[in-house]
């Protein structure tokens, strides 16, 4: 009897030790899976940049054509009426080089009155899309006199195929306008949107 209790209690501890290994080695089995994790980290800074890539319109000396009340120069249109400046095919163009979308805020320096003088003149700009979808704002493409400053563009995009926009510049200058060489400045003014 003694030896019947010996080997029960031998196979008793097989048998304990057998299920700890089919245990153990079941949990490093490859059917079996586990997970660990990893974290990748980084910061992508913000950029507000414009720019004026052209940035200079030069009509050159001329005159309003002798007989007529007024000369037209125009950029969009690329001509000039009723007078002998020198024709201007592109206005001025403002890239959004950052990664932000902006608001963009143009300014100028003088009226109508303080720029060319003289009676019944006018100084007008006109805002479009140098690049598709550059900029989401109701009044691109129309010309309007231009004022101290004004909100042009609501979304100017970031998006590099997408991110220019025109400014064009069109005078109407008197017969009696101030003489001399005369300057604007234009300065375009970038907040994130």
């Amino acid at each position: 009897m003694k030896l019947i209790k010996v080997l029960l209690i031998v196979a008793v501890i097989f048998v304990v030790v057998a299920i700890a290994s089919v245990v153990y080695n079941s949990s490093n089995f490859t059917g079996f899976a586990t997970t660990s994790t990893g974290e990748a980290n980084l910061t992508v800074e913000s950029a507000t940049q414009i720019d004026f890539t052209t940035a200079f319109i030069d009509w050159e000396s001329g005159r309003v054509t002798s007989g007529d009340t007024e000369a037209i120069l125009d950029t969009s249109a690329g001509n000039i009426s009723n007078g002998n400046w020198t024709p201007v095919t592109e206005g001025f163009v403002l890239e959004n080089q950052g990664n932000l979308n902006l608001t963009i805020e143009l300014a100028a320096g003088k009226t109508n009155l303080t720029f060319m003088g003289g009676t019944d003149g006018s100084y007008q700009w006109n805002v479009s899309n140098n690049e598709t979808d550059s900029c989401s704002h109701a009044d691109l493409g129309d010309f309007e006199e231009v004022n101290s400053s004004k909100i042009v563009c609501d979304q100017f995009s970031s998006i590099t195929a997408s991110n220019e926009i025109r400014i064009d510049l069109k005078l109407i200058i008197p017969e009696d306008s101030s003489t001399g060489a005369l300057t604007d400045l234009i300065t375009a003014t970038a907040t994130a949107a």
